[in-house]
């Protein structure tokens, strides 16, 4: 083949490139072996990117079985993330995913409950958004403040006696006419006192 020119693979060869069939797992004996993706995976789920990001288990039932409605997904019947095996497949929605996790019994609750394996990550209640207000910079101080405390008082100010419009005070100091308005009506920078 002349340098430069090669045949460019199917979406179907690539996908079977990095699907392993033979060394997956037998979950349930009646289903058979999982298909093992081989290539990149997101939260267990194996990534197919070919033109966009998808998950590999869907573009595997495109392949091998069809479209897929708007309003469905594509659910294992294994409960194995990375399996691509179009016989482990099903179609359902949203309501029948939850009602499967449920009957299969990986629905977190009780002690398997992420509040109760983890209490240290809730939040405490009025401490815990005292703190965070309390460890906030504030004002000029913040890092994506745009104005500094003299800029607040100089617009309340020139606004207050009626020598320019928000509009106009929105464009000398590049904000946006509603961040102005904020600062006028005091619903923002409202630690500045004049």
């Amino acid at each position: 083949m002349p340098k430069g020119i090669y045949k460019r693979k199917s979406v179907k060869q690539m996908f079977e490139e990095r699907t392993d069939k033979e060394n997956g797992p037998i979950v349930r004996k009646e289903l058979g072996r999982c298909w093992m993706w081989k290539g990149g995976k997101c939260y267990g789920y194996g990534q197919f990117h070919v033109i966009g990001q998808h998950r590999a288990h869907r573009v595997s039932w495109i392949l091998h079985c069809g479209e897929i409605p708007n309003d469905l997904l594509v659910l294992h019947k294994c409960d194995n993330r990375a399996c691509v095996n179009p016989k482990h497949l099903w179609l359902g929605t949203h309501q029948d995913n939850q009602t499967d996790k449920v009957e299969k019994g990986r629905q977190a609750k009780g002690d398997r409950s992420g509040s109760r394996l983890h209490p240290e990550r809730r939040s405490r209640g009025q401490k815990h958004s005292e703190a965070v207000k309390r460890n906030t910079p504030r004002g000029e101080r913040h890092h994506g403040a745009k104005l500094t405390n003299k800029d607040v008082i100089e617009i309340r100010h020139i606004y207050k006696i009626g020598v320019v419009t928000i509009m106009e005070l929105a464009i000398r100091y590049r904000l946006h006419p509603d961040s102005i308005k904020n600062v006028v009506y005091r619903r923002t920078w409202k630690h500045i006192l004049p």
